[in-house]
Protein backbone atom coordinates (compact mmCIF):
# COMPACT_ATOMS: atom_id res chain seq x y z
CA UNK A 1 0.00 0.00 0.00
CA UNK A 2 3.07 2.29 0.59
CA UNK A 3 4.02 2.44 -3.12
CA UNK A 4 0.53 3.60 -3.90
CA UNK A 5 0.05 6.16 -1.02
CA UNK A 6 3.65 7.27 -1.40
CA UNK A 7 2.66 11.15 -2.02
CA UNK A 8 1.89 11.14 1.46
CA UNK A 9 3.54 10.66 5.20
CA UNK A 10 2.17 7.65 6.85
CA UNK A 11 3.60 6.47 9.88
CA UNK A 12 2.78 3.92 12.89
CA UNK A 13 0.17 6.14 14.19
CA UNK A 14 -1.77 6.71 10.85
CA UNK A 15 -4.98 5.73 11.71
CA UNK A 16 -6.93 2.64 9.71
CA UNK A 17 -9.90 5.29 9.11
CA UNK A 18 -7.30 7.83 7.43
CA UNK A 19 -5.89 5.04 5.95
CA UNK A 20 -8.93 4.18 3.93
CA UNK A 21 -10.00 8.04 3.40
CA UNK A 22 -6.35 8.03 1.84
CA UNK A 23 -7.27 4.89 -0.80
CA UNK A 24 -10.17 5.92 -1.64
CA UNK A 25 -9.17 9.09 -2.36
CA UNK A 26 -6.61 7.94 -4.81
CA UNK A 27 -8.51 5.04 -6.03
CA UNK A 28 -12.26 6.80 -6.12
CA UNK A 29 -14.64 3.69 -5.18
CA UNK A 30 -13.48 0.49 -3.15
CA UNK A 31 -14.84 -2.95 -1.79
CA UNK A 32 -15.10 -3.75 1.74
CA UNK A 33 -12.72 -6.53 0.63
CA UNK A 34 -10.52 -4.59 -1.64
CA UNK A 35 -10.05 -1.97 1.47
CA UNK A 36 -9.24 -5.13 3.50
CA UNK A 37 -6.78 -6.64 0.54
CA UNK A 38 -5.00 -3.11 -0.05
CA UNK A 39 -4.64 -2.94 4.21
CA UNK A 40 -2.50 -6.09 5.13
CA UNK A 41 -0.15 -5.50 2.41
CA UNK A 42 1.58 -3.50 4.79
CA UNK A 43 0.73 -5.63 7.89
CA UNK A 44 -1.86 -7.65 9.03
CA UNK A 45 -5.60 -6.00 10.44
CA UNK A 46 -8.18 -7.60 11.39
CA UNK A 47 -11.59 -7.49 9.49
CA UNK A 48 -13.56 -6.36 12.14
CA UNK A 49 -11.09 -3.47 12.60
CA UNK A 50 -11.44 -2.49 8.81
CA UNK A 51 -15.33 -2.70 9.30
CA UNK A 52 -15.67 -0.59 12.44
CA UNK A 53 -13.62 2.08 10.97
CA UNK A 54 -16.07 2.17 7.61
CA UNK A 55 -18.60 2.65 10.05
CA UNK A 56 -16.90 5.70 11.85
CA UNK A 57 -16.28 6.77 9.05
CA UNK A 58 -19.83 6.63 7.54
CA UNK A 59 -21.01 8.08 10.30
CA UNK A 60 -19.53 11.49 10.52
CA UNK A 61 -20.43 11.63 6.96
CA UNK A 62 -17.17 10.94 5.47
CA UNK A 63 -17.81 8.37 2.86
CA UNK A 64 -20.61 7.18 0.91
CA UNK A 65 -21.43 3.71 1.04
CA UNK A 66 -23.94 1.58 -1.25
CA UNK A 67 -24.01 -2.09 -3.11
CA UNK A 68 -24.11 -2.35 -6.57
CA UNK A 69 -26.82 -4.47 -8.00
CA UNK A 70 -24.05 -7.16 -9.15
CA UNK A 71 -21.98 -7.03 -5.91
CA UNK A 72 -23.18 -9.21 -2.52
CA UNK A 73 -20.48 -6.72 -0.69
CA UNK A 74 -20.80 -2.68 -0.18
CA UNK A 75 -18.72 -0.32 -2.30
CA UNK A 76 -17.21 2.95 -0.58
CA UNK A 77 -16.62 6.63 -1.84
CA UNK A 78 -15.44 9.60 0.00
CA UNK A 79 -17.60 12.51 0.44
CA UNK A 80 -16.53 16.43 -0.17
CA UNK A 81 -16.12 16.76 3.82
CA UNK A 82 -14.09 13.26 3.45
CA UNK A 83 -12.10 14.56 0.79
CA UNK A 84 -11.63 18.03 2.68
CA UNK A 85 -10.32 16.31 5.76
CA UNK A 86 -7.24 14.47 4.01
CA UNK A 87 -6.98 17.90 1.94
CA UNK A 88 -7.40 15.72 -1.43
CA UNK A 89 -6.21 17.16 -4.43
CA UNK A 90 -8.43 14.76 -6.48
CA UNK A 91 -12.57 15.24 -7.81
CA UNK A 92 -14.89 13.23 -5.38
CA UNK A 93 -16.70 10.76 -7.34
CA UNK A 94 -19.85 12.92 -8.88
CA UNK A 95 -21.48 9.74 -10.47
CA UNK A 96 -20.25 6.20 -8.66
CA UNK A 97 -21.73 3.83 -11.03
CA UNK A 98 -20.17 5.48 -13.67
CA UNK A 99 -17.41 2.94 -15.24
CA UNK A 100 -17.61 1.23 -11.40
CA UNK A 101 -16.68 -2.48 -12.83
CA UNK A 102 -13.65 -0.83 -14.25
CA UNK A 103 -12.40 1.06 -11.55
CA UNK A 104 -12.85 -2.47 -9.41
CA UNK A 105 -11.17 -4.10 -11.86
CA UNK A 106 -8.40 -1.64 -11.28
CA UNK A 107 -8.29 -1.79 -7.67
CA UNK A 108 -7.94 -5.81 -8.18
CA UNK A 109 -5.09 -5.54 -10.56
CA UNK A 110 -3.12 -2.76 -8.44
CA UNK A 111 -3.11 -5.31 -5.34
CA UNK A 112 -1.96 -7.91 -7.44
CA UNK A 113 0.62 -5.91 -8.79
CA UNK A 114 2.13 -4.20 -6.00
CA UNK A 115 2.06 -7.78 -3.58
CA UNK A 116 4.23 -9.24 -6.87
CA UNK A 117 6.26 -6.26 -7.99
CA UNK A 118 7.60 -6.39 -4.75
CA UNK A 119 10.28 -9.08 -5.96
CA UNK A 120 12.25 -6.32 -7.80
CA UNK A 121 14.15 -4.17 -5.20
CA UNK A 122 14.22 -1.37 -7.54
CA UNK A 123 10.43 -1.24 -7.64
CA UNK A 124 9.33 2.09 -6.13
CA UNK A 125 5.64 3.40 -6.72
CA UNK A 126 2.18 2.81 -7.92
CA UNK A 127 0.97 5.81 -9.44
CA UNK A 128 -2.98 5.96 -10.01
CA UNK A 129 -4.88 7.21 -13.24
CA UNK A 130 -5.87 10.47 -10.74
CA UNK A 131 -2.54 10.61 -9.96
CA UNK A 132 -1.08 11.16 -13.58
CA UNK A 133 -3.74 13.31 -14.57
CA UNK A 134 -3.23 15.61 -11.67
CA UNK A 135 0.75 15.65 -12.74
CA UNK A 136 -0.30 16.17 -15.91
CA UNK A 137 -2.91 19.23 -15.92
CA UNK A 138 -2.63 20.87 -12.37
CA UNK A 139 -4.31 23.77 -12.50
CA UNK A 140 -6.80 23.17 -15.11
CA UNK A 141 -10.45 22.59 -15.14
CA UNK A 142 -11.19 18.57 -14.68
CA UNK A 143 -12.29 16.80 -17.33
CA UNK A 144 -13.78 13.23 -17.30
CA UNK A 145 -12.72 12.77 -21.39
CA UNK A 146 -9.30 13.70 -20.48
CA UNK A 147 -8.36 10.40 -18.38
CA UNK A 148 -9.05 8.55 -21.69
CA UNK A 149 -5.52 9.62 -22.62
CA UNK A 150 -4.17 8.15 -19.29
CA UNK A 151 -3.03 4.50 -18.06
CA UNK A 152 -5.22 2.56 -15.43
CA UNK A 153 -1.86 2.88 -13.46
CA UNK A 154 2.04 3.43 -14.00
CA UNK A 155 4.85 1.58 -11.75
CA UNK A 156 7.92 3.44 -11.01
CA UNK A 157 11.04 2.14 -10.60
CA UNK A 158 14.57 3.33 -9.49
CA UNK A 159 18.46 2.41 -10.50
CA UNK A 160 17.58 2.11 -12.74
CA UNK A 161 14.98 4.28 -13.49
CA UNK A 162 12.17 2.94 -15.23
CA UNK A 163 7.94 2.56 -15.75
CA UNK A 164 5.47 0.11 -16.54
CA UNK A 165 1.88 1.14 -17.89
CA UNK A 166 -0.53 -0.76 -17.14
CA UNK A 167 -4.27 -0.81 -19.02
CA UNK A 168 -6.92 -2.89 -17.38
CA UNK A 169 -9.10 -3.60 -20.84
CA UNK A 170 -12.70 -5.11 -20.03
CA UNK A 171 -14.75 -2.75 -22.86
CA UNK A 172 -13.25 -3.27 -26.35
CA UNK A 173 -12.74 -0.10 -28.32
CA UNK A 174 -12.52 -0.23 -32.63
CA UNK A 175 -9.71 -1.58 -34.10
CA UNK A 176 -9.17 1.77 -35.76
CA UNK A 177 -8.77 3.20 -32.64
CA UNK A 178 -6.09 1.16 -31.75
CA UNK A 179 -4.69 0.82 -34.74
CA UNK A 180 -4.28 4.76 -35.31
CA UNK A 181 -4.24 6.49 -31.98
CA UNK A 182 -3.82 4.08 -28.96
CA UNK A 183 -1.63 1.84 -29.53
CA UNK A 184 0.66 3.51 -31.51
CA UNK A 185 1.00 6.37 -28.64
CA UNK A 186 2.21 3.32 -26.08
CA UNK A 187 4.37 2.12 -29.25
CA UNK A 188 6.46 5.93 -29.69
CA UNK A 189 7.05 5.93 -25.89
CA UNK A 190 8.71 2.61 -25.85
CA UNK A 191 10.72 3.92 -28.67
CA UNK A 192 12.21 6.76 -27.10
CA UNK A 193 13.00 4.99 -23.93
CA UNK A 194 14.26 1.79 -23.35
CA UNK A 195 13.63 1.43 -19.85
CA UNK A 196 9.74 1.62 -20.57
CA UNK A 197 6.80 -1.49 -20.74
CA UNK A 198 3.47 -1.33 -21.23
CA UNK A 199 0.58 -4.08 -19.87
CA UNK A 200 -2.69 -4.72 -21.72
CA UNK A 201 -5.02 -7.08 -18.93
CA UNK A 202 -7.82 -8.31 -21.28
CA UNK A 203 -10.76 -9.44 -19.67
CA UNK A 204 -12.04 -11.30 -22.53
CA UNK A 205 -10.61 -13.44 -25.43
CA UNK A 206 -11.76 -11.26 -28.39
CA UNK A 207 -10.44 -7.73 -26.85
CA UNK A 208 -7.05 -9.81 -26.45
CA UNK A 209 -7.30 -10.66 -29.99
CA UNK A 210 -8.25 -7.35 -31.16
CA UNK A 211 -5.56 -5.79 -29.76
CA UNK A 212 -3.15 -8.80 -30.64
CA UNK A 213 -4.23 -8.62 -34.54
CA UNK A 214 -3.59 -4.35 -34.63
CA UNK A 215 -0.47 -4.73 -32.81
CA UNK A 216 0.49 -7.08 -35.94
CA UNK A 217 -0.79 -4.88 -38.72
CA UNK A 218 1.39 -1.75 -36.75
CA UNK A 219 4.07 -4.26 -36.94
CA UNK A 220 3.50 -5.33 -40.55
CA UNK A 221 2.45 -1.58 -42.21
CA UNK A 222 5.19 1.27 -40.07
CA UNK A 223 8.59 -0.74 -39.92
CA UNK A 224 9.92 1.87 -40.31
CA UNK A 225 8.51 3.77 -37.25
CA UNK A 226 9.25 1.00 -35.36
CA UNK A 227 11.91 -1.54 -34.66
CA UNK A 228 10.48 -5.05 -33.70
CA UNK A 229 11.95 -4.88 -30.77
CA UNK A 230 10.25 -2.83 -29.22
CA UNK A 231 7.28 -4.84 -29.29
CA UNK A 232 9.02 -7.13 -26.70
CA UNK A 233 8.26 -4.68 -24.05
CA UNK A 234 4.68 -4.50 -25.03
CA UNK A 235 2.82 -7.36 -23.18
CA UNK A 236 -0.88 -8.42 -24.22
CA UNK A 237 -2.22 -11.29 -21.61
CA UNK A 238 -5.70 -12.06 -20.49
CA UNK A 239 -7.05 -11.25 -17.06
CA UNK A 240 -7.74 -14.80 -16.15
CA UNK A 241 -4.11 -15.85 -16.23
CA UNK A 242 -3.06 -12.43 -15.48
CA UNK A 243 -1.53 -13.16 -11.94
CA UNK A 244 0.12 -16.09 -12.86
CA UNK A 245 1.89 -14.56 -15.89
CA UNK A 246 3.33 -11.62 -14.36
CA UNK A 247 4.81 -12.83 -11.09
CA UNK A 248 6.52 -15.70 -14.00
CA UNK A 249 7.77 -12.40 -15.82
CA UNK A 250 8.93 -10.72 -12.75
CA UNK A 251 10.71 -13.96 -11.60
CA UNK A 252 12.54 -13.72 -14.92
CA UNK A 253 13.49 -10.37 -14.61
CA UNK A 254 14.92 -10.79 -11.29
CA UNK A 255 16.85 -14.06 -11.82
CA UNK A 256 18.04 -12.11 -14.84
CA UNK A 257 19.24 -8.88 -12.61
CA UNK A 258 20.97 -11.14 -10.28
CA UNK A 259 22.61 -12.86 -12.74
CA UNK A 260 23.72 -9.40 -14.45
CA UNK A 261 24.86 -8.04 -10.92
CA UNK A 262 26.74 -11.39 -10.17
CA UNK A 263 28.91 -10.82 -13.05
CA UNK A 264 30.59 -7.67 -10.60
CA UNK A 265 31.40 -9.93 -7.85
Amino acid sequence: MKELLIYRTLTEKTSTQEKILLLLSELRIMTTKQLLNFLTLDGSIIYDKVTYALRQLHKSNLIVSFKPEYSREKAYYLTIEGAGLIDSAYPVANDPIFNLSHYLAINDSIAEVIQITRQLSNFYSIESEQRTWLERHEGKVFKQSQMYNIPDFTLNFLNPNGMYYFEVELTAKTKHRYIQEVLPRYLQLLAHFNNREVFYICGTSHIYQLITEALNLIKNQRQVEFETIIFERFHVWYEATFKETYNNYIQSKKERTNNENNLFL
